[in-house]
């Protein structure tokens, strides 16, 4: 089982229940886990989300090392059998694609609708390469040892409630997705994987980059153009009980239930993409997916 971690070394979240939750119960049930945390260092400057990230850390060089080697010596602590961290530095920024930001070829209609891209933050080139960059991790840790038969993708903010479930409690011949937040496409922010699509649906850099792809908005439709165009079978899955945990600090607020929710809020939560705390809800209001 590969765990794949992705994202900005400043979203790692220091109170981060993968160890427990994810890493543990895996390890607990006989398979060998391997950790992938591949981040970027430093976020470029720019003003995209400016005011949507200015309260996460910032670290030196020193410090950059101490929070990756303290994250490998953690998940070591639950029974990760291997941790390969991949913190890097961008020399310049990935050149966008043309778009209703960007300008450029592609466009018609004097210039109002584009062919290939619409409107993409100058970030999305970033998001892309993470995925690359911790797949070709993947990849050459298989070709120095053996193939994993499983992965599980996730950010470095997921914040998991409980236990992961293991292969045999998930369809095992499709990718399975959280159902929530779709945007027209498939939900990006966590996947469990079968080995024999976790190329296609990892490699997103040379997804963008490639015109055979046009015509989307944001990540989530590129990731449905790609399951099509791969043929890749994806179930969108429901969880039926949901304890609602968190705000910004990691620390638990209230228990409720929500029949029909199918966020995946039971078990797991992105931490950085809550602005304030979240409030209790009655077991019989609407969920807020």
């Amino acid at each position: 089982m590969a765990v794949t971690i992705v994202g900005e070394l400043s979203r790692l979240d220091p109170n981060t229940t993968i160890a427990s939750n994810v890493v543990a119960p895996y390890a607990h049930a006989g398979y060998e886990v391997v950790v992938f945390v591949t981040v970027q260092a430093v976020r470029p400057q720019a003003g995209w989300h400016g005011a949507r990230f200015k309260t996460m850390p910032r670290y030196n060089e020193e410090q950059q090392l101490t929070v990756v080697d303290n994250f490998g010596a953690l998940f070591l602590s639950h029974g990760a059998t291997a941790v390969v961290t991949h913190l890097y530095d961008l020399v310049k920024r990935p050149p966008m694609m043309p778009s209703s930001r960007t300008g450029g070829p592609g466009h018609s209609n004097g210039g109002k609708e584009y062919t290939r891209f619409q409107q993409a933050w100058e970030s999305y080139p970033l998001h892309c390469l993470v995925h690359s960059n911790v797949w070709r991790d993947v990849h050459r840790y298989e070709q120095a040892t053996h193939q994993f038969d499983y992965l599980l993708k996730m950010r470095g903010d997921s914040h998991w409630l409980h236990a992961a479930p293991l292969p045999d409690t998930q369809h095992a011949g499709a990718v399975s997705i959280r159902e929530c937040m779709p945007w027209d496409g498939y939900n990006d922010k966590f996947a469990y994987l079968p080995r024999a699509y976790a190329k296609d649906w990892m490699m997103l850099f040379e997804a963008y980059y490639d015109q055979t792809y046009h015509g989307y908005t944001n990540s989530e439709q590129l990731q449905k153009l790609i399951a099509k165009t791969k043929l890749i079978p994806v179930v969108q899955v429901r969880v039926v009980r949901v304890v609602r945990v968190v705000n910004q600090t990691g620390r638990t607020r209230a228990s409720i239930i929500s029949p029909r929710c199918p966020c995946m809020h039971g078990i797991i939560h992105h931490i950085s993409l809550h602005r304030r705390p979240l409030v209790r809800r009655s077991a019989g209001s609407t969920s807020p997916c």
